[in-house]
């Protein structure tokens, strides 16, 4: 039974009751984080997130054949699993610098005078090319067979000086280049025949490519490599500035073009025994590892010093 009032209809009580409840509605819960237990009960590798779709391969589905990679079964064996301690073998190699070991620097300094001496050689026959073509009475044709002779010293260095590096050493290498271009020096300040002066520049091309090679590996194997081949190349063209003016000052006052050489002469008996020296105690293969200089830097700390006091008796 139902009353209108105005807009508004009004129903009795006995018609409410037939109405049906209507169904509970679906309460959404807070997600609670897994325990450890059900975390170690977890393996890795499997579909959760329902039954596997037609075709698709899951984790552990590998090919017919593929060996099957090793993981650890539970997050905590990954989060257990480390890489193994490092070994006294299997320590990093330590880059020296150019004053560590202090000998360095004077190997340092060896290869910067090296250089100087190498640029001017290269320098020097700018300037005294007239002079010795007047001499010999040859054409700029003739004379360019000091640089073919040159040239081939170097190439022919280039298959020998790994070789003398391995059964000599650095010292004793270096020793011996100075020694081929010294006597190339002394065959040049004699003015012997053109023939002799070719022979004289290959020498030089030979000596001097054996040093350059063996001096541009260590210069580059220090640290800051950039500073000290820089330095090194920097006396090579100090070199080469200076030796074609003092060239031009001696023949241009009548001294003959060979005596210019004295000064490659003086300069080459001052490097043999300072390479030699300086390069005495290099060993080719005895790295210093990192390791072992934290085992050494170690085992210099001394021990804290307790702060109870001495107690006597």
């Amino acid at each position: 039974m139902s009353s209108a009032i105005g807009f508004f209809d009004i129903q009795s009580s006995s018609t409410a009751d037939q109405l049906t409840t209507p169904a509970a509605t679906h309460q959404k819960l807070p997600n609670h984080a897994p325990t450890t237990i059900e975390l170690d009960e977890l393996a890795f590798g499997k579909r959760y997130n329902g039954p596997p779709q037609p075709g698709m391969q899951t984790p552990r589905e590998l090919p017919s054949g593929a060996q099957t990679p090793v993981t650890p079964k539970t997050p905590n064996e990954l989060e257990m699993s480390r890489p193994p301690s490092p070994r006294a073998n299997e320590g990093v190699g330590l880059m020296q610098s150019w004053n560590d070991p202090p000998v360095n620097r004077w190997r340092v300094l060896s290869c910067c005078l090296i250089y100087f001496g190498n640029g001017i050689n290269d320098s020097a026959p700018g300037a005294l090319i007239p002079y010795m073509e007047e001499y010999y009475h040859i054409g700029y044709a003739i004379m360019s067979l000091i640089f073919v002779g040159n040239a081939a010293g170097f190439i022919l260095a280039a298959f020998f000086t790994n070789t003398l590096l391995g059964k000599l050493g650095r010292s004793k290498c270096l020793m011996v280049s100075e020694v081929i271009m010294l006597a190339a020096y002394i065959m040049l300040v004699t003015t012997p025949p053109f023939p002799v002066v070719v022979v004289a520049f290959f020498l030089l091309g030979y000596g001097m490519a054996i040093n350059l090679a063996l001096n541009n590996v260590f210069c580059a194997n220090l640290h800051p490599p950039t500073v000290v081949l820089g330095a090194a190349h920097g006396s090579y063209g100090i070199g080469g500035i200076v030796a074609p003016i003092i060239a031009t000052a001696l023949v241009s006052k009548g001294t003959l073009w060979s005596r210019f050489y004295f000064i490659s002469v003086g300069l080459r008996i001052l490097l043999l025994p300072f390479a030699g020296w300086a390069f005495k105690s290099y060993d080719e293969y005895s790295t210093q590892t990192l390791l072992s200089a934290l085992e050494r830097t170690a085992s210099r700390k001394q021990p804290p010093r307790s702060n109870l006091p001495n107690c006597t008796t």
